[in-house]
């Protein structure tokens, strides 16, 4: 073979194994690109859920989210919330709870149920589930079903505060005082910082008439989490009735400015708050801005909306409103007939109430009647008050009994209740000027002007309300013309 014949042939090995070579790293290069391809294309969806669109519908979040709206009173926009984390992630209880909390919120109670219902058939290991229809059923006051559930849900987990804070209110609502204090005190031993746990403490510390340290317990509440629908409105209760008037007013003020902000949680809310407002205005000589307030609660109530009452110690608003011309009343008597108006109206609603409501009103009704001289028509209301007894025993109800057996002419029964009054509260104007009047018709003149006496320096701080006040100095004047 010739040297150039030779030389042709390795050219042309050379030439197939580099065009062997060129189609080999083109094919594995076609392939890399298809390999890497398909990869960005898979690591681009995962990038892109894992931060602009987990970012916007992170179902963590997005629940968070709705829970804060829960907090502020706004379920419509908590249940969006919520149906926009299932969406995402249909098997997480926790939406399916917040979603039946927001419902139960709405009185959507039968979807709240389904909610729930779900939760327990998908997870009956888990405790959210009986959680939720515990509340169900403590909003139907059907409390008995609503403690087999809650029980259940802290059988399963015994370490959430929540659970036994909610329990607590369960109990409350119940009226079993000493399991609903021995359930707060556990919830805030598992968790110190639980508002609910701080603010159903002070809540059952004001019905035993322990002002302070409801005060202290309701502070620490609204201290963690002031936006907490309606603490304020229970703060400035305990402030009223430790005679702290401008607090309590002021307090009504922030609760109203909470509203403004975040929105009020029922139809009570509110309306609650101007009532009160009028109410105090009217006890400390500010007659005129009370009517302003009183205008602004029509303003803002349904008027057939006031006459569900409230599933609570009260009427809520009929009461309220009852209140609020009771004490303009001690300016123009003519409101006197507008307060008895709406006492009588509890009264006939007061059968779905508590012995402490139908007390108060049927005491109230008297009052009123007294005060526009239908003395005969007032007695029998007076009487009527008597047959109910009281659930506790304050210095209001004490007071109360013992203006009445005042007025029936029954002198010892009625001067050893108001003296249990004062000794609740020496410096209790109502019973102090109940005492002045016994202690006057019996001729005791010295001891009637002592308690008249207190009653004037205690308005002269700003401690003492208007009626008493002037009841007080109109007796005094009495006396002294003996």
């Amino acid at each position: 073979m010739s040297p150039y014949y030779q030389r042709a042939i390795k050219i042309l090995f050379i030439i197939i194994m580099l065009h062997l070579i060129v189609i080999y790293i083109l094919a594995l290069r076609e392939r890399f690109v298809s390999i890497s391809t398909n990869d960005y294309i898979i690591n681009y969806s995962i990038k892109d859920i894992s931060s602009s669109f987990m970012e916007e519908y992170d179902t963590k979040k997005i629940i968070e989210q709705g829970q804060q709206l829960i907090e502020l009173g706004k379920s419509n926009e908590a249940i969006l919330k919520f149906n926009e984390a299932i969406k995402v992630d249909p098997k997480n209880r926790f939406s399916y709870l917040g979603r039946g909390i927001a419902m139960t919120r709405q009185n959507e109670l039968e979807d709240a149920m389904s909610d729930f219902d779900f939760i327990i058939k998908m997870f009956p290991d888990k405790p959210e589930g009986y959680y939720g229809t515990a509340i169900v059923y403590a909003k139907k006051q059907d409390y008995e079903n609503a403690l087999y559930n809650i029980n259940k849900a802290i059988s399963i987990n015994p370490n959430d505060g929540q659970y036994f804070s909610d329990r607590g209110f369960i109990y409350y609502n119940k009226k079993e005082l000493e399991n609903a204090k021995q359930d707060f005190r556990q919830a805030l031993s598992i968790n110190p910082e639980c508002p609910y746990a701080n603010l159903g403490l002070g809540e059952v510390y004001r019905k035993y008439n322990l002002l302070d340290e409801a005060a202290l317990y309701l502070e620490k509440s609204i201290e963690i989490n002031q936006k907490i629908a309606k603490s304020h409105i229970f703060l400035a209760s305990v402030y009223f009735d430790q005679d702290l008037f401008i607090k309590s007013l002021l307090t009504y003020f922030e609760e109203l400015k909470k509203i403004r902000e975040y929105g009020k949680i029922d139809d009570f809310h509110e309306g609650a708050c101007y009532a009160e407002i009028a109410r105090i205005l009217s006890m400390i000589d500010e007659p005129e801005r009370a009517k302003y307030y009183i205008n602004l609660f029509y303003n803002s109530v349904n008027i057939h909306d006031m006459y569900e009452g409230e599933t609570e110690y009260s009427l809520g608003l009929i009461s309220d409103i009852g209140n609020a011309f009771f004490e303009l009343s001690a300016f123009y008597p003519e409101y006197y007939n507008k307060a008895f108006y709406y006492y009588k109206r509890c009264l006939e609603l007061s059968d779905r109430y508590s012995n402490t409501s139908n007390f108060y009103h049927n005491f109230q009704c008297g009052w009123c009647l007294w005060e526009t001289d239908n003395y005969k028509e007032a007695i029998e209301y007076y009487k009527e008050a008597l047959k109910w007894k009281p659930d506790y025993e304050a210095r209001y109800e004490t007071w109360m009994q013992g203006h009445i057996l005042l007025l029936l002419g029954k002198y010892d029964q009625a001067v050893k209740k108001l003296n249990q009054s004062i000794k609740i509260d020496p410096d209790f104007e109502n019973a102090l000027f109940s005492r002045s009047l016994l202690y006057y018709l019996n001729g005791d003149y010295k001891k009637a002007l002592d308690d008249c006496n207190h009653i004037i320096e205690l308005r002269n701080k700003n401690k003492a309300i208007a009626v008493f006040y002037k009841k007080a100095i109109n007796l005094k004047k009495n006396i002294e013309n003996q």
